[in-house]
């Protein structure tokens, strides 16, 4: 069924873009047209391909820098999509770069201790501390998931994942004595 969505998206990116062009449209049919070469974008990612993702992610921020400029929330997520694709590749620091891009967004925008600002300082720190960035990369996963608890119930998956992942960040380091107890938390969640 997922090759079925994404023939679906193939099909519906050219009817958007279309759409998009026209300014008659208004900003609706662009920011569209981004959701559908997000939903692409993401697709490939999640079959692994984030070479193929990429593009689509690159394009769907392009739009909506052109259409809602940077400062916008919706700008900052399409990003993240793009700086998990470069993560995925190795290309580390343009993903660095990116996710510090999308934090100062989150900031400017919805200030920095909100849920989806938590995700993308997760993002970062899990690149952080897997380039030898350790200590930095604690730090970061731990206020990911201060702001997690302070939104979610501890027992929702939202804060399961902060948990796992620096969880996952503490093993870098063999620091297990401080790993372990969050994952199992997490496990439990799930």
């Amino acid at each position: 069924r997922s090759q079925e969505a994404l023939d679906l998206l193939h099909e519906a990116i050219p009817v958007l873009h279309r759409a998009a062009v026209n300014e008659s449209q208004g900003h609706h049919f662009r920011t569209m047209y981004a959701n559908a070469l997000r939903a692409t974008g993401n697709a490939y990612n999640n079959r692994g391909r984030f070479d193929l993702g990429a593009p689509y992610h690159r394009t769907a921020l392009n739009v909506l820098v052109d259409t809602l400029g940077w400062n916008h929330n919706f700008t900052a997520d399409m990003a993240q999509g793009l700086a998990d694709s470069w993560y995925y590749q190795g290309r580390n620091a343009e993903a660095e770069r990116l996710y510090r891009k999308v934090v100062a967004v989150y900031e400017a925008t919805v200030g920095r201790q909100n849920p989806d600002c938590a995700i993308v300082l997760n993002n970062l720190a899990r690149l952080l501390a897997y380039n030898g960035r350790y200590e930095e990369g604690v730090a970061m996963g731990r206020e990911a998931l201060e702001i997690k608890r302070r939104f979610f119930d501890a027992d929702s998956p939202e804060v399961a994942i902060s948990m796992l992942s620096l969880g996952n960040i503490y093993t870098i380091e063999d620091d297990f004595e401080k790993a372990l107890p969050l994952v199992e938390s997490a496990l439990d969640v799930f």
